[in-house]
């Protein structure tokens, strides 16, 4: 039986960052163009509520971005200790199970179209890198590179 992790990891690494860069997009795209709906009920914009949006934002990407170094180098498995590891993946397969969530609410409530379609992609996605963010807990053995410099 071959071993299919490094390229279930790589492919999950990919994934990762066709995600990075349209959250990216999209976390752009709403602080510029989002509507401006303070004055309704206020007189002040709610600039407390951006910054923590923005928070989030930059915190999920990194989480990604150490997700994609994690299943994408083997140098950075190696480096990172497996407890640092399996908590970061952990925390981003809770994440992707999340999004995959979201993209699934979202095209139940909505008619057949092209955003069904996204939809179908998104959680297709995020459940395939989260099945590989499981299957670091599952192995439970180091991986080759690092069984290798020990």
């Amino acid at each position: 039986m071959s071993d299919r992790g490094p390229l279930s990891r790589r492919v999950a690494s990919a994934l990762l960052i066709v995600q990075i860069v349209y959250l990216g997009l999209l976390g752009l795209a709403f602080s510029f163009v989002g509507a401006d709906t303070a004055g309704i009920d206020h007189t002040h914009p709610d600039t407390a509520g951006r910054h923590l949006q923005l928070a989030g934002i930059l915190a999920t990407m990194l989480v990604m971005t150490g997700g994609v170094l994690l299943l994408g180098r083997e140098k950075a498995r190696a480096r990172v200790p497996r407890t640092g590891r399996l908590a970061l993946l952990g925390v981003l397969c809770l994440g992707e199970l999340a999004v995959a969530g979201g993209f699934l609410h979202a095209i139940t409530r909505e008619s057949f179209g092209p955003d069904t379609v996204i939809g179908l992609l998104g959680i297709a996605a995020a459940t395939l890198i989260a099945l590989v963010c499981a299957g670091e807990f599952r192995t439970g053995r180091p991986s080759a590179a690092a069984a290798g410099q020990g």
